[in-house]
C-alpha cells in the first residue's frame, strides 16, 4: 500500500478490536427487559459508528477483498 501511512493500518485494526466491545454491550443491553430512551440513542449511535468504521474499512481495503470483507457492515452485524 504505497503511500499510505501506516498509523492508518493501526487505527483501522483497532477499530475493528472496538467492534468486539461494541458486542459486549449489545449483550448486556439484550438481558433488559426495556431499553430506556437514553439507551436507545446509544446504541442508535453505536450502530451508526460501526457503520461508518465499516464504510471507511471497505473504501480503504477496496482492492484487498480479504481485508475489505471482514468490514462488510451486514457481515459485522450479524456476528455481533
Amino acid at each position: 500500500h504505497k503511500g499510505v501511512p501506516e498509523s492508518l493500518f493501526v487505527k483501522i485494526e483497532e477499530t475493528a478490536r472496538q467492534i468486539e466491545d461494541y458486542k459486549r454491550c449489545f449483550e448486556a443491553l439484550e438481558n433488559e427487559n426495556e431499553l430506556n430512551t437514553y439507551a436507545h440513542k446509544e446504541v442508535a449511535e453505536i450502530y451508526e459508528t460501526i457503520q461508518d468504521i465499516c464504510r471507511i474499512a471497505v473504501a480503504y481495503f477496496q482492492f484487498d477483498p480479504i481485508k475489505r470483507d471482514e468490514f462488510n457492515f451486514y457481515k459485522v452485524m450479524v456476528n455481533l
